[in-house]
């Protein structure tokens, strides 16, 4: 174990909660405490109050142009002024700061000690991929939140993002910023303790067997949701006994000619559901996500730590994560459904394949995307060993 470090973690919103961020927040904060680690925790920083703010708001209501930019120096001075007073009254000496999906927040903190900013996008990137909530800027708005993005990158002292793909896209809208700032940090699985080789057993699938997939998302357009019933229906239609468990989005199954049970909701924090969500990862053949967009995407590696192969795209940070034919099947779209459906074939006519690329997917879960790695990694960025 590294030597312990004083760590104060800030985030925006309420850092306990598994909807912040999909609760990465809160694994974060969990994962560096139980590795030793001294943390301190600023959250809950609400949005600015000023009279001006609230002005613009009103006003907006009546006059679009006058709707005050969350995304601008008003709120960055108004988040440093509560930052900078928290840091002022604690007696507590921080090694470093970590700031988590909460770049804004930085630009005016008064501080001599290192600030760190984990994500995995930048909002330029966010706004080009169309994400929701970052895909309605008007032209003046858009030039703001640039603005104020590249001097925030400017202000920290190290940017952690969780792809090499994320940080070549932001140094393509930012190449006045240091590329020695950047460092690619890989998230972890969610699933904790993580799972160990033991923690689960190689499935085998007889001719005939029910074939379970497992879909987790509350996006469902967004996350693939359609093209993964078409590619069931593609199986069901070629004699293939195939289950669908949706977890996240309430889908109507009545038209469904496959069964499919629907779980609305899974909250990783609470011991109950977490057991819910690890037999499902646990009683599946594959995971299905054909995302149209994914930043990095959990899910994945929280599938592979139990062994359990992924069937994605190839879009965005995902070759990243596993590799087609290894730990999973990444669909190719120039390539068409019906690809991905005989390559699902190919592995249920041969169990040997199917079983290498079970054992492939627990070996990069351990290799790449282990707790212990992420902890290990942050505190090698921090002390620059890397």
């Amino acid at each position: 174990m590294r030597n312990k470090k004083s760590i104060l973690i800030i985030v925006r919103d309420d850092a306990s909660s598994t909807m912040t961020w999909s609760g990465i927040p809160f694994h974060i904060i969990r994962i560096l405490k139980d590795y030793g680690h001294n943390v301190s925790v600023l959250d809950n920083l609400g949005f600015p109050k000023s009279i001006h703010w609230r002005f613009k708001r009103i006003a907006g209501r009546f006059f679009s142009g006058f709707s005050p930019k969350y995304y601008s120096e008003i709120s960055s001075k108004y988040f440093g002024r509560k930052i900078n007073k928290y840091l002022k009254k604690t007696n507590k000496n921080f090694d470093f700061i970590l700031a988590i999906d909460f770049l804004e927040g930085v630009l005016n903190i008064k501080t001599k000690v290192p600030v760190l900013v984990y994500r995995d996008a930048s909002y330029a990137l966010l706004n080009k991929l169309g994400y929701p909530g970052f895909d309605k800027f008007n032209k003046e708005s858009l030039e703001v939140l640039l603005e104020l993005e590249r001097k925030c990158l400017e202000r920290v002292d190290k940017m952690l993002f969780t792809s090499k793909w994320a940080i070549e896209e932001t140094q393509s809208f930012y190449p006045m910023i240091e590329k020695k700032k950047y460092f690619v940090q890989p998230f972890s699985s969610q699933l904790y303790p993580p799972p160990s080789k033991d923690d689960w057993r190689v499935r085998y699938i007889g001719d005939g067997d029910i074939v379970n997939f497992l879909f987790v998302g509350r996006d469902w357009k967004r996350k693939g949701g359609d093209d993964a019933l078409e590619i069931l229906r593609s199986l069901a239609g070629m004699g293939f006994r195939v289950h669908l468990t949706v977890v996240g989005h309430r889908l109507n199954t009545e038209k469904l000619d496959f069964p499919c049970e629907v779980i609305e909701n899974l909250d990783v924090s609470d011991q109950s559901d977490l057991h819910i969500l690890k037999g499902l990862y646990l009683n599946s053949h594959f995971f299905i996500l054909p995302t149209e967009v994914e930043a990095f995407g959990i899910v994945f590696s929280e599938a592979m730590s139990l062994g359990l192969p992924v069937i994605t795209t190839k879009v965005c940070a995902i070759p990243e994560i596993l590799v087609d034919g290894r730990e999973g099947i990444l669909i190719d779209n120039k390539s068409g459904l019906d690809v991905v459906v005989q390559k699902i074939i190919q592995l249920l006519k041969d169990k040997d394949e199917y079983k290498q690329m079970q054992i492939n997917a627990s070996n990069r879960f351990v290799e790449r995307f282990h707790p212990n790695l992420w902890v290990d990694r942050l505190i090698d960025i921090y002390e620059e060993k890397l």
